[in-house]
């Protein structure tokens, strides 16, 4: 080996050598944790904010599905305000009857992949 070629051997081991140690230093000192931990001070109010914003989306959708379930079920007409006791507990009955058909009806649509508009 000459002189120049020795010379331009050391160059590039030393710019070799000086690229490992600033990749070294700057994976050293950017700390994954302490930028994780910048992130998540930042992100978490934002992702707080749109989950309670899915949280009503959901729970809208829920109490209009409800609702309409409601107008499709055929309550007996005495029992918006009933006579007896009786009869009360017999349309608290049919009306919980109701609420777990739609509970029921509710879970398999929302297994199947339903979603309320808006969410993603």
């Amino acid at each position: 080996m000459s002189g120049n070629e020795e010379t331009a051997m050391r160059y590039v081991l030393f710019a070799v050598l000086m690229t490992g140690i600033m990749l070294g230093v700057v994976t050293w000192a950017s700390k994954p944790e302490v930028l994780e931990a910048q992130y998540d001070r930042v992100a978490k109010p934002i992702e707080d904010h749109f989950a309670e914003q899915r949280a009503m989306a959901w729970q809208a959708a829920k109490d209009q599905a409800w609702q309409q379930w409601l107008t499709r079920a055929h309550l007996p007409g005495d029992c918006q305000h009933p006579t007896s006791s009786l009869r009360a507990l017999e349309c608290k009955n049919q009306l919980e009857l109701q609420a777990h058909a739609f509970e029921s009806d509710w879970a398999n649509k929302v297994a199947g992949g339903w979603q309320p508009q808006g969410i993603n």
